[in-house]
C-alpha cells in the first residue's frame, strides 16, 4: 500500500481534488495532517489519506474506528466562497451516495440528516467537516473535509460497531480495489464541488434524497434531548422538527435518530 498515492494519480481525471494525494499507512488523524498544510499555503484539493488512524474522529467528537487497510480515510482541503461554506456537508453527502452508487448499482445508499450514508439501515460512510477562519480580509477560509468510507471493513466482527455500521464488503461479499476507490471519490467529489461554485441547487436535491423527512425521529441536541416529525430542512441544512406540543425546532447540529414509534 505504500505506493497506493502515486497509483491513485497516475489514473486520476481531476484538475485538482486529489492532486497531490498524500497516502500515510498509519497517522493519529488525516484532519490534523491537511490542517498543518493548510495553514503552510497548500493549494486547494490537496488530500491526505490513511490505512490507520489512532485519533480517527467523526462529528462530535466520536472515535471512528477501522482496521487497517480496511477502509477509506481520507481528508480534503478545501478554500470555499462565504457564499457556499455551508454547503460543503451537503455536497459531500451526494458524492459520498454517487461515488457507492459507481462502484456498485446494486447497493442502496441512503442519505440520513446531517452527514451519514447508510445502506439498509447502517451506517457505511460519515462526513466530518472543520473550519479554519481566515485572518486576512478577501481570503477564504479553509476548509477541512474529512470522509469515512467502510470499505472492506468486516463490521460484523467489530462487536462495538456491528449493529449500526456496514460496510461495502459486507453488503456485496466482494473486496474493493482501494486504489480504484479513492480515484472514484476524488471525481465525484470535483464533480459535485464544481456544481457547487456554478450555482446547482444541491440543497434542494440533498433534501430530496434525505430519508429523514417526513420521519418520527429522536432529536439530541446539545444537552437536550426530544422526539418530534421531522418535517423539512431550511436554507441552512438545519432539520425542521414538529415537536409533539405541534411546535417547531430548528436542529442545526446533533443526531436525529429515526425512531420507530408513531407520533401524533
Amino acid at each position: 500500500m505504500t505506493n497506493l498515492s502515486a497509483s491513485v494519480e497516475e489514473i486520476l481525471t481531476t484538475d485538482y481534488v486529489g492532486r497531490p494525494f498524500l497516502y500515510m499507512e498509519t497517522t493519529e488523524s488525516t484532519q490534523n495532517e491537511v490542517a498543518r498544510h493548510a495553514v503552510n499555503g497548500a493549494s486547494e484539493g490537496l488530500a491526505v489519506g490513511a490505512g490507520y488512524q489512532s485519533q480517527g474522529r467523526g462529528r462530535l467528537d466520536r472515535e471512528w474506528i477501522s482496521t487497517e487497510g480496511s477502509s477509506i480515510l481520507v481528508s480534503v482541503l478545501l478554500r470555499p466562497h462565504e457564499d457556499y461554506v455551508n454547503q460543503i456537508v451537503i455536497m459531500a453527502a451526494l458524492a459520498l451516495e454517487s461515488f457507492i452508487g459507481e462502484l456498485d448499482n446494486g447497493i442502496p445508499a441512503q442519505i440520513k440528516w446531517p452527514n451519514d450514508i447508510l445502506i439498509q439501515g447502517k451506517k457505511v460512510a460519515g462526513i466530518l467537516v472543520e473550519r479554519i477562519k481566515s485572518d486576512e480580509p478577501g481570503i477564504n477560509d479553509i476548509v477541512i473535509l474529512g470522509m469515512g468510507i467502510n470499505m472492506n471493513l468486516d463490521t460484523s466482527k467489530i462487536p462495538e460497531i456491528s449493529d449500526i455500521s456496514t460496510s461495502i464488503y459486507n453488503f456485496t461479499g466482494e473486496k474493493v480495489d482501494l486504489i480504484g476507490g479513492y480515484k472514484l471519490l476524488f471525481e465525484n467529489l470535483e464533480k459535485y464541488y464544481e456544481s457547487l461554485k456554478m450555482g446547482t441547487d444541491l440543497l434542494s436535491i440533498w433534501k430530496n434524497k434525505l430519508i429523514t423527512i417526513g420521519k418520527p425521529v429522536q432529536i439530541a441536541n446539545g444537552g437536550e434531548e426530544f422526539i418530534g416529525i421531522a418535517e423539512d430542512v431550511d436554507h441552512t441544512g438545519s432539520l425542521i422538527v414538529r415537536r409533539q406540543d405541534g411546535s417547531l425546532t430548528s436542529v442545526i447540529a446533533g443526531d436525529a435518530l429515526i425512531v420507530s414509534e408513531q407520533i401524533t
